[in-house]
């Protein structure tokens, strides 16, 4: 099918005004739905648990164990990072990249990733 035909059943809709539609619709409901917060010292942060139950190994075992019940106010304390890191580990995760402008935030960063595993 062209990408200028019409999708059969749906008037005047193209596959790709369609699919603009759905991906649109994904980006605003996904991205405005945080379902974990992870806390340091300082801050907290909204998450997405899905990202941390596909990229995180040790904190999806340990919220696989935690009883559904809970899961709706899910927090995960980590007071031994810095704001910063977690911050950056979050983009990492979100991005597949994030900044690190000094060796020291590269240690920080690999010694966080190595906690939540």
């Amino acid at each position: 099918m062209a990408s200028n035909q019409l999708l059969p059943g749906i008037p005047s809709l193209t596959p790709i005004t369609h699919m603009t539609t759905l991906l649109n619709y994904a980006k605003k409901n996904i991205s405005s739905s945080h379902d974990l917060t992870i806390r340091t010292s300082v801050a907290s942060f909204p998450v997405q648990l899905c990202l941390i139950m596909s990229q995180c190994p040790l904190l999806a075992t340990l919220i696989r164990s935690v009883p559904h019940t809970v899961q709706d106010s899910l927090t995960i304390l980590l007071p031994q990072f810095s704001s910063t890191s977690l911050e950056r580990l979050l983009c990492l995760l979100n991005t597949g990249q994030c900044y690190l402008s000094q060796d020291s935030e590269v240690e920080e960063l690999s010694q966080i990733i190595a906690a939540v595993g």
